[in-house]
């Protein structure tokens, strides 16, 4: 068998050969396909034999031919492209499941060498492989091929994130937080309004933690059901001064969005509308404190408390004067609703 296996991988590094010659002296296109078909054949024997050796070798030189088509033979980059996608489809990683899946895997290290030279096409049918896998050593070994793959071609990604599990997701929010694009952040963000809450809180965090600054995309979180994100996401835009991020929050108490919230997260609001806004805050926060209903006046509201944390907040020289001429009003309702801020 031994001797077999020698004499198939001998013919096989005869056609590999074959292929640079054609692609440095000839153009035989015809032979280059036949080629091509051939080799294809000989990686599903070897991986059927767990020949990896050979099919290593099979993978290592299409890679190299690749570059040599870039080079030098545009005519079969497109055959040699598709024939990398062809041989990281389902049919060719499928011959690697049972080894994988076994406790003790003998050549993880051959395996692995041959998954990271895959398409990054393959990116899904590895996830789903991922979650069969029960060796935690496998399982360390596929999300790091599936992050160095990631980090080729992120877009394979994309459809999995309708239905996978949360395990997956988990997973697969941490391949993306490897991911250094713009498009692959807004894949993040699509994620904060997933089903789960767990799935939520991972993604908001991993999205903070990379300093990833968009305010209108962490606003969907402002009414999120959890109590904990709505606390994170208020924190994290409270964070630093922002003129869109206060746009954000004067419009969205401007509308009256919160007029059935509970108080607690009315103020928040406001709390985080003063660590991020600015002058432009203090008209629609004067209004509030000093127009509208007289009733309102009278007892005090959450809102017009709000508006006195706002103010606070801002710490500018023109919101403390509204804030004292708010202590000296004729309604009570006004005055309780500044008190505190002016007590020192």
């Amino acid at each position: 068998e031994m001797l077999i296996d020698e004499e198939e991988l001998d013919c096989t590094q005869e056609i590999l050969h074959m292929l640079s010659d054609i692609l440095k002296t000839l153009d035989d296109e015809q032979f280059f396909s036949l080629a091509l078909t051939f080799l294809k054949k000989s990686l599903e024997e070897s991986l059927l034999k767990t020949n990896y050796a050979s099919a290593l070798k099979i993978f290592q030189t299409a890679h190299y031919i690749r570059e040599l088509c870039q080079k030098e033979q545009s005519w079969a980059l497109n055959e040699i492209e598709t024939f990398l996608i062809e041989v990281s489809g389902p049919d060719y990683i499928e011959l690697l499941k049972e080894p994988l899946n076994e406790k003790e895997t003998p050549h993880l290290k051959e395996i692995q060498e041959i998954l990271l030279l895959l398409s990054p096409e393959s990116i899904g049918t590895l996830a789903h492989m991922l979650v069969e896998i029960e060796s935690s050593q496998t399982e360390e070994m596929l999300i790091e091929v599936i992050t160095t793959l990631a980090q080729q071609d992120y877009r394979p990604i994309e459809p999995l994130l309708k239905d996978a599990s949360d395990d997956l997701l988990l997973v697969l929010i941490g391949v993306l937080n490897r991911v250094s694009s713009e498009s692959a952040h807004q894949l993040l963000f699509t994620l904060t309004r997933h089903r789960s809450e767990i799935v939520r809180k991972v993604v908001l965090r991993t999205l903070i933690n990379k300093k990833i600054w968009n305010p209108e995309s962490y606003f969907t979180m402002v009414e999120d059901e959890s109590t904990s994100i709505r606390k994170t996401v208020l924190d994290y835009l409270g964070s630093k001064r922002c003129e869109d991020t206060e746009r954000l929050f004067i419009n969205y108490l401007q509308k009256g969005k919160l007029s059935n919230s509970e108080s607690p997260h009315l103020l928040a609001c406001f709390r985080t509308l003063g660590l991020c806004g600015s002058e432009r805050s203090i008209p629609f926060l004067q209004e509030l404190l000093f127009g509208g209903n007289v009733f309102v006046k009278l007892l005090g509201s959450p809102a017009l408390h709000g508006a006195g944390i706002a103010l606070s907040g801002l710490d500018k020289q023109e919101a403390w004067f509204i804030l004292k001429k708010a202590a000296g009003s004729l309604y009570p309702g006004v005055r309780r609703s500044v008190r505190e801020f002016l007590e020192d």
